[in-house]
């Protein structure tokens, strides 16, 4: 698709798994992939759409969020998650495929993201995270480079649904971007140049 949008994004917070043990910027994060959607978006059944609107930063668009922080509120601790979203298995709620748990997850710092950007490789980062970030700049800044020849190198690293995860959460991260600049939100960023 050809992105034709006056949106800056602002700030870019990039996780990436904890490969060299620091301990500094580190966080455990649960990620679900039907939180915020709307009908027309969500994967798992067990998900009902609500009342709630039809933005997608909205925890209000289906039951998911509500039922997590109260039915489920001790995936809190990262030691417990598996534990208790194992109770939802016979739904067809899996790991993997509705909720992704990554302990230990390092942020980047702008030095880092910097590198990536300038096509330097950090020694940090291996070739699936370099390729992963590549895609993400090329999605956001010229899709139409993303080709057949992109897509093959792509799938040399990557499932077909890790690709369509990817992708998804990119639009997501960049749909975000449109929503805080209408909003006037967080203009100030020391990584953009």
């Amino acid at each position: 698709p050809y992105i034709n949008s006056n949106v800056q994004i602002t700030r870019v917070e990039v996780w990436v798994t904890n490969k060299t043990g620091t301990t500094n910027e580190t966080r455990n994060i649960v990620s679900f992939l039907d939180l915020g959607e709307t009908t027309q978006n969500i994967n798992n059944t067990l998900v009902t759409t609500t009342n709630g609107g039809n933005f997608p930063d909205n925890n209000a668009a289906n039951n998911l969020f509500e039922s997590l922080t109260t039915q489920f509120s001790s995936i809190r601790d990262i030691n417990e998650v598996n534990n208790v979203l194992s109770q939802l298995i016979p739904f067809n709620f899996l790991n993997g495929q509705d909720y992704e748990k990554l302990e230990r997850a390092r942020k980047l710092s702008e030095s880092e993201y910097c590198e990536i950007i300038n096509g330097k490789e950090p020694i940090t980062l291996d070739k699936q995270e370099l390729l992963a970030l590549n895609f993400a700049e090329h999605f956001c800044q010229n899709p139409n480079s993303l080709n057949d020849a992109f897509f093959s190198k792509l799938r040399s690293e990557f499932s077909d649904a890790e690709i369509v995860d990817l992708a998804g959460y990119v639009a997501f991260c960049l749909g975000i971007g449109r929503v805080y600049k209408v909003l006037d939100i967080a203009n100030e960023c020391p990584v953009i140049h």
